[in-house]
């Protein structure tokens, strides 16, 4: 967190909590009513069960001006109209497969899995129909879509207890099982990030074994590393500055979520000291203002955390809130990419940033880049490129070709370069990072 800290600071920016120049919703899945909440941001305004979903509503998924609620009871898919908040029909998802979680790969295509069918069904949303089934291993739960690449959490679930957790990678040009990567017990959620690694979340048993967190390196299919992470952290979320968020229950005294800083590759909060909630967290989010989500099943309520846990708030919601999406107006897309990932000392990192502004109005941000060492810290006598102010009309892309100069007696290591652009009105940020490694 320093190296966000101090490159947000060296930029020059006031950040007033939940103080936006433009409009966003939070849509809460109430698993005891069955019902959606929303609240209106920045403002507050909380709207009780603003439509009926079916049984045992599970997850939701927001996607444009529609959002899509998997009902894992039920079998089937309540999409609703995020224009008016109205229910524009029921997608069903086929009897017995037990719905859990889904991934849009676009506009029209959601996969979805099937907890108790060891599957995965690819659905057209144009036509509301299931176009094909793939075969996973065991009680797959999260599912995470990464370029063209599907990766499926596979719990391991068999009916009587848990067998050995996996992770299925399915090819969408073939919708074909392409590997299955061996994790720890019970792996229940997945996310990525641009350096093009996928955190996959094992919660273990709730008895004997606890949670662990496992790195998959996507180039080459593998698990690099793997750490005890603790208690029994479930769903997962990532910011955009590498901060993974695990949302960990807690059912005495408050709700836990646990915190992993992926740039740094340091647990910072886990059982010992987690981010307090009301109790029973059940899931989490962020936004791209750099606010951090949690939803209390126990205490029907939803906490804000200013990232990456500062309390901000908490709204009082429905009945058993289980999932939790923001729905934002679209803004920037980032990309960052070096010229190579091995550099050597005494040379100079070449590397692009590219940004598009998906907005409707003319926008004008600060970007910078920070180069940042193993440790986690600034790069010393190298501390960032900028800031420097852009401007955008609606479709602009701007790309910048940069470079760093690499010293002499430079840590060998890996490195992440991180950049950042803020919108000078708004808390709005939009982030790109890539690692590489300094060799003599």
């Amino acid at each position: 967190m320093k190296t966000v800290v101090s490159l947000i600071s060296l930029v020059s920016f006031t950040l007033s909590p939940l103080r936006a120049e433009f409009h966003k919703s939070m849509y809460l899945v109430n698993g005891l009513s069955e019902t959606l909440s929303k609240v209106d941001l920045p403002e507050g305004t909380v709207h009780e069960d603003i439509v009926s979903l079916g049984t045992f509503p599970n997850d939701i998924l927001i996607r444009g001006n529609l959002a899509y609620v998997i009902n894992s009871g039920s079998n089937d898919l309540s999409v609703i109209d995020l224009t008016d908040d109205s229910v524009l029909g029921i997608i069903d998802l086929g009897d017995g497969n037990n719905p859990w979680s889904g991934a849009f790969t676009n506009d029209t295509t959601l996969y979805v899995t099937n907890w108790l069918t060891r599957s995965v069904s690819r659905l057209s949303l144009g036509t509301g129909s299931i176009v094909r089934s793939i075969e996973v291993g065991d009680g797959p739960e999260g599912i995470l879509a990464d370029g063209d690449r599907l990766y499926v959490a596979n719990s391991g679930w068999n009916g009587s207890g848990y067998g050995p957790g996996s992770v299925s990678v399915i090819d969408l040009s073939s919708d074909s099982v392409v590997s299955t990567i061996g994790v720890g017990k019970n792996p229940q959620d997945l996310v990525n990030d641009p350096q093009g690694e996928i955190y996959v979340v094992c919660t273990g048993d709730f008895i004997g074994s606890t949670g662990m967190l496992y790195l998959i390196d996507s180039a080459r299919l593998s698990v690099t590393d793997s750490l005890q992470i603790g208690g029994s952290p479930g769903r997962a979320a990532i910011s955009q500055s590498g901060l993974v968020y695990m949302a960990a229950g807690g059912w005495f005294g408050s709700g836990e979520v646990y915190l992993y800083d992926a740039m740094r590759e340091t647990l910072i909060h886990g059982t010992g000291a987690p981010i307090p909630t009301g109790l029973g967290a059940m899931d989490v989010t962020t936004d791209s203002e750099g606010y951090m989500y949690a939803c209390s099943f126990s205490q029907n309520s939803v906490s804000v955390f200013d990232i990456p846990d500062d309390s901000v708030t908490t709204y009082a919601v429905g009945s058993g809130p289980v999932a939790i999406a923001i729905r934002e107006e679209p803004w920037m897309t980032f990309d960052t990419a070096p010229a190579r990932r091995f550099v050597q000392q005494g040379s100079v990192l070449d590397y692009t940033i590219s940004l598009h502004h998906e907005g409707t109005e003319a926008e004008s941000v600060i970007a910078a880049s920070l180069l940042i060492l193993p440790e986690g810290l600034p790069f010393s006598g190298n501390p960032f490129i900028g800031p420097f102010e852009l401007a955008l009309d609606p479709g602009d892309t701007i790309r910048l070709n940069l470079s760093e100069a690499i010293p002499a007696g430079a840590p060998s290591g890996r490195y992440v370069l991180f950049s950042m652009a803020r919108d000078i009105n708004s808390r709005r940020m939009a982030v790109g990072s890539f690692w590489i490694h300094i060799v003599p």
